[in-house]
């Protein structure tokens, strides 16, 4: 769904130029509500999907309820190590 906000970015150009955009639809997200030159320029990955967003996993690493079933143990680790998302609630 972030793909759908792109337009409200600051530079959304600048993410195409930069980088591979990588999209992962979630349950029940309708992809050709997505511009064509955004999603022309995506890979669109199919994986099993989960029914959580970014935002709810970093607020339960805010306030250190367990992420396990989400993300990788070293990625979780990168976080505790970096201190990342302390504080977000």
């Amino acid at each position: 769904d972030s793909l759908l906000d792109l337009p409200l970015w600051k530079d959304p150009e600048a993410l195409f130029r930069d980088t591979m955009v990588a999209v992962l639809p979630r349950p029940g997200f309708n992809l050709s509500h997505v511009r064509n030159e955004y999603l022309s320029r995506a890979r669109i990955l199919r994986t099993p999907l989960l029914e959580i967003s970014a935002r709810e996993i970093r607020q339960r690493i805010g306030k250190g309820e367990s992420v396990s079933d989400f993300i990788a143990p070293p990625v979780y680790t990168y976080i505790r190590t970096h201190g990342l998302y302390k504080g977000i609630l």
